[in-house]
């Protein structure tokens, strides 16, 4: 092992545990991994730019464009609203929703077609009164393998075609993943089919528990006859900026004042309602007597104020930074009244609990978070008592049917996929159909450096002579079996293993190289049965909420436990790699 070498193991192996122990956000960490690879020469300053020049990095932003589009114009509500029926039982449900979203999932990216299908499936599940956990996380499953169908059904599978592309490899076909993946989806959607209501957890959701405990979310308080505060303003008492307090209501006799306005005047008697960290308002109360704590009285809470579920999402600008620093009550007109992660309400002042990806948001909403959450990237509103989703714009038909059109064309070969979604999109926006605001909007700026990074990291891998040192250790070990299937298992577990601790484009990125070095000293004549293996292994994680972005969508929304994606998980996780390396085998004739 040479200096290079040692130098690109040690750049993995702390991108690798800085991604698991999340010491800093992704996209810094790859940064980072990329700075040091520079400073050591392993790489040139064109090669650490090479993946933003990559026409693959270009076509998953477009069709993020797509998918945004979708989700704004409501062009999926419709077809969603008739298949997604009422009056299904929970298996019917499934089925359809498998059937839907699988078969979708091929052409429209399924990490946006999650966040277009999440608050959909949940107030489905509440509507039935399920508990969302018995859903959410088959949805997550079923676009996985769906995603598996196609070139375009997930970014893992563009980033191991772009890479591919950069050493002198020919593309990957549209459909070159279909022969596996199509057995790959119709196991796992059966699985979840038959066995999620017996497997999955039967947890109540976050808005129940406000229901049943409402003195853990909200403060009481009285304004007595002798407090200074009569008489004035909230503004003046001081009672309008309390760090991490929304007031949610007056209750004067009778009457209910809400929304509060700083001009409002404050009475003798009047009942303050506090929601968000109510330890601060605690404090306060206990500290003067111009205002004093009060038992919840006997109307619902519920009934009088919004409160929203809302999930932070993977790539969020809210992750790694505590509430406070975020002044989540400015940017969104909404207080936090309570974070749940990993199944549990976190503990201590909201305000100093620093934010994960997956996060459930408990929220109290002012009249303006309408318009400042629904284009917002950073969070996906799962429920609120004022319908936000977005009815059928009578554009939408349009843009589905130009949209077929062009993913038709680039399927069959006619076009590149590059130049087709250049077309779509430029033609949506000179016909008005979006605008370079929405463009501006869908622009994932940090997902898009990752996964340009991730090509670069790709680089090094193979510049180092990294990829075939590993390559030739494991060929060496494995030279007394004789046997290629064994060497697709072994690469397969590798490469999974490696994504339930990080993200799947960085696991992608570090297996690409050394699965182009196995194919190369192995002597086969076709690289794609070792491409198509690293990306079905790198898109695999049932067992983790973390690897995929999916999973970790629906991880707080669904009330989970990490070991309920163990339990849950692990017979997808086998059937799919049985069907991956036993199919690839026999297609490509390795054995």
């Amino acid at each position: 092992m040479n200096f290079e070498i040692a130098v690109v193991a040690t750049v993995i192996l702390l991108l690798v545990v800085s991604l698991f122990k999340e010491w800093f956000r992704p996209v810094m960490a790859f940064t980072m991994a990329i700075i040091l690879l520079l400073i050591t020469n392993i790489i040139s300053p064109s090669e650490a730019l090479t993946g933003f020049s990559n026409e693959n990095i270009a076509i998953i932003f477009f069709l993020l464009l797509l998918s945004n589009v979708f989700r704004k114009t409501g062009a999926l509500n419709y077809i969603l609203n008739r298949f997604l029926k009422p009056t299904l039982n929970t298996k019917g449900f499934i089925a359809r929703m498998a059937l839907m979203v699988g078969g979708l999932s091929g052409f429209v990216n399924n990490t946006p077609l999650v966040a277009i299908m999440l608050p959909n499936v949940y107030s489905w599940a509440n509507k039935k009164g399920i508990n969302p956990s018995k859903v959410l996380m088959p949805l997550s499953y079923v676009a996985i393998v769906g995603g598996m169908l196609t070139l375009i059904g997930t970014s893992t599978n563009l980033i191991i075609n772009g890479m591919a592309i950069e050493q002198g490899f020919e593309g990957l076909d549209f459909f070159a993943f279909i022969k596996v993946g199509a057995f790959i989806m119709v196991a796992v959607c059966l699985y979840v089919i038959f066995f999620s209501d017996l497997l999955l957890p039967n947890r109540k959701g976050a808005m129940e528990d406000v229901s049943e405990h409402p003195r853990e979310y909200f403060v009481e308080t009285i304004i007595p006859d002798d407090s200074s505060h009569i008489n004035n303003t909230i503004e003046e008492a001081g009672l309008r900026n309390l760090k991490g307090l929304f007031l949610v209501e007056i209750i004067r006799g009778d009457k209910h004042i809400t929304p509060v306005l700083p001009n409002e005047l404050l009475l003798a008697n009047d009942i303050l309602l506090f929601a968000g960290d109510t330890e601060t308002i605690i404090d306060v109360a206990k500290n003067q007597k111009d205002i004093r704590l009060k038992e919840l009285s006997h109307y619902s809470v519920l009934d009088s104020t919004d409160i929203v579920e809302a999930v932070v999402a993977p790539n969020s600008a809210l992750i790694q930074s505590t509430v406070k620093e975020n002044n989540f009550r400015e940017n969104y007109n909404a207080s936090i009244i309570a974070i749940n992660r990993n199944g549990e309400k976190l503990e201590g002042k909201i305000g100093h609990n620093v934010l994960k990806a997956g996060d459930l948001l408990l929220l109290v909403t002012g009249k303006e978070f309408k318009n400042r959450a629904v284009n917002n990237r950073n969070l996906y509103v799962l429920s609120t008592r004022e319908e936000m989703a977005l009815k059928p714009h009578k554009s939408s038909i349009y843009i589905i049917i130009a949209s077929i059109i062009a993913l038709a064309l680039a399927a069959m070969n006619l076009v590149s996929l590059f130049l087709s979604l250049l077309v779509l999109i430029s033609g949506l926006v000179l016909f008005g159909l979006i605008n370079i605001k929405d463009i501006r909007k869908s622009l994932d700026l940090q997902l898009l450096a990752i996964l340009a990074l991730a090509i670069s990291l790709g680089v090094a891998i193979q510049n180092s002579g990294a990829a075939a040192f590993i390559a030739h250790v494991v060929l060496v070990l494995l030279e007394p079996l004789n046997n290629g299937l064994v060497v697709l298992f072994v690469l397969y577990i590798i490469t999974n293993l490696l994504t339930m601790f990080v993200t799947n484009a960085a696991s992608a990125a570090i297996m690409f190289p050394i699965a182009i070095a196995v194919f190369q000293e192995s002597g086969f004549s076709n690289p794609e049965p070792f491409l198509l293996l690293i990306a079905f292994a790198a898109s695999a994680d049932f067992v983790t909420p973390y690897g995929y972005q999916t999973n970790l969508m629906v991880f707080g929304p669904g009330g989970y436990k990490f070991s309920d994606y163990t339990r849950f998980g692990f017979i997808p996780a086998i059937m799919t790699m049985l069907i991956t390396v036993l199919g690839i085998s026999y297609l490509y004739n390795i054995n």
